[in-house]
């Protein structure tokens, strides 16, 4: 039985929706009181918790462009967790100062972010070539200029992404990164959305009939 539960409306918000899905007859005031005692328990569990949620992939953090130092090069700073331990990266980005062409094969596989990309072209066997050997090209000049990346592919990889996505060039931003600006323009933009005319006053589905 129930103890000492006053009024029925109080009751955290969980057991309502539970029972407006529930509840099929236009009268939820009379519904909800008698079956407010057998959906008190669902609601209790965790409310605000959504039971579904799934934990997505963790998103290459917006890297931070740090300075730029005498020499014209540009550092930037990005986060990586292995194990569950966060560190902090700074590493030094003029790629372009690096021929790729000149690094050893052991250098190459050791180091490289993709490696069926490592080989030669007619022997690939993936879809997204040009990407794929692009990101292996980066991460080896990164690998390279920042002896503490070497050998470790995932911080390789992010690397790779956080240079990518610190690019002044927008077409080697990934797409959630450009996808985000692309937003924020748009809301620069547009400043306070305009309802659409007529939407508000329409009274439904049941229009009447007898409009021109």
């Amino acid at each position: 039985g129930m103890t000492g539960s006053p009024r029925p409306k109080i009751e955290p918000q969980v057991p309502v929706q539970l029972q407006k899905q529930a509840q099929t007859s236009p009268m939820p005031q009379a519904q909800h009181q008698s079956n407010a005692p057998q959906l008190q328990s669902p609601g209790n569990a965790a409310p605000g918790v959504n039971p579904n949620a799934a934990p997505g992939p963790i998103p290459a953090t917006t890297p931070l462009v740090v300075r730029q130092d005498g020499n014209g090069v540009q550092w930037i700073a990005f986060e990586y967790s292995r194990d569950r331990v966060k560190m902090e990266y700074t590493i030094r980005c003029d790629v372009e100062s690096v021929n790729t062409d000149e690094l050893s094969p052991d250098f190459k596989q050791e180091n490289c972010v993709y490696p069926r990309a490592c080989c030669p072209k007619d022997q690939y066997r993936g879809n997204r070539l040009m990407y794929e050997t692009d990101c292996n090209r980066v991460g080896w000049a990164l690998a390279q200029l920042n002896p503490p990346l070497r050998g470790k592919r995932g911080l390789i990889q992010r690397a790779v992404d956080s240079w990518r996505n610190s690019n002044q060039d927008p077409r080697l931003r990934s797409r959630r990164v450009r996808r985000m600006a692309k937003m924020n323009n748009r809301k620069q933009v547009q400043g306070t959305p305009t309802p659409h005319p007529g939407a508000t006053h329409l009274p439904g589905p049941g229009v009447p009939s007898g409009m021109p």
